[in-house]
Formats: C-alpha cells, structure tokens, sequence
C-alpha cells in the first residue's frame, strides 16, 4: 500500500543536537501507510538533524531540510528512498520546510556566522544555550525543488526581540515568520520579491 504520511525525527533518544552539528545521522525520515501501527524508518534517509518535509505534486519525491547539513535534500519517495539532489551548503542553519505558492520550497534558519555572537561552531563544540541567547540575523531562502538553486526571499539584520527564526510560510504576498523562542508567535513582512 502507498505512503500516505511522512515525519522527520531529527534527534533519536539520547542524541545531542551537537552530534548533528557535527555532521552524525541524528535521526531520518518515517513513513505511516492506512493500516500500519507505527511510522516506520525509511531506509537512505538517516542524516544530521533531518529538520522538515515536503511531498512533491505528483508524490514521486519528498523533500527534507538538514539543519546538520545545512541543505535541503530531494529523495524517490520509495523504500529504500534514494538521494536524488540537493541544494548548496547554506549560510544559514535551515528548520522547518514549506511549499510555497509557485511550488519552491521555503526554509529560514539564523546566520552561521556572525561578528556579534559569534560562529556556530559545526562540531560536537556547539552549545544550543549559547547560540540561542544571542540575536543572530535571519534569512528565508526560496529553494526549487528540481533545480535546487536558491534564492533569498527576505533577510533581517538581528533582531534584539524576535530571534531564533526557524520557519517561514507564505500567506498571500507576505511572509510570516516563526521562532523556535521568544514572547511574539508571528512576525510579518513583506515579500522582498528575490532580494
């Protein structure tokens, strides 16, 4: 019978969000059939902190973001899947997947470097409470999915009451934006049409 769900685990029990940063498989996509008990492991998928998902139209693909990896990765959507393509090695830490309304794929995620808080350290040296206390800029990037080339749908210098940014959804010719932390539940802004 064919797939009718899919979920990212990013971190299994007893992971440390530092050995994804490190670049260890963390965690992998699951997949849930009418009939079946528990989601089950799809075979090929285990990576650095698997972060979100997205079918594709036609249900022949799915999409993940890897905030370990710091990509978004196309897979057959079969068991075993197969990595198809993926996107360039991000300046961002990308969280959260959503299909946008010209079928792009939109993730946000906070600058991996930065001269006020510092580098994220992409090794098992990455401290979650240090990166989080301090406001980091954002960018939400437009990724297509067959080409998988990018583009930057907005970008903010850092914001000292709305940090930790980890999604991004289109809802008409705004983008709203989604923190991981904080006391504001949305954010929005105008589209910035690719610049």
């Amino acid at each position: 019978m064919a797939v009718k769900a899919r979920a990212t685990i990013p971190l299994y029990s007893g992971v440390l969000i530092n050995e994804a940063l490190a670049g260890t498989p963390t965690g992998a996509v699951y997949g849930w059939s009418f009939g079946d008990e528990n989601f089950t492991k799809i075979e090929g998928t285990e990576m650095p902190y698997a972060n979100g998902i997205e079918v594709s139209d036609d249900g022949r693909e799915f999409y993940v973001a890897s905030s370990g990896l710091q990509k978004v990765l196309a897979f057959s959507n079969s068991n075993p899947a197969r990595l198809l393509r993926s996107s360039e090695t991000f300046s961002i830490i990308p969280d959260n997947l959503h299909k946008g309304s010209n079928g792009d794929l939109i993730t946000a995620g906070l600058a991996i470097v930065d001269t006020v808080c510092g580098d994220v350290s992409l090794s098992l040296e990455f401290d979650l409470e240090v990166f989080a206390s301090c406001p980091r800029p954002f960018t939400v990037l437009a990724v297509d999915p067959q080409s998988m080339q990018t583009s930057v749908l907005a970008s903010s210098p850092a914001q000292e009451h709305f940090s930790n940014i980890t999604m991004a959804l289109e809802v008409g010719d705004e983008l709203w934006i989604g923190t991981f932390a904080g006391d504001r539940v949305a954010y929005r802004i105008q589209k910035q049409n690719g610049n």
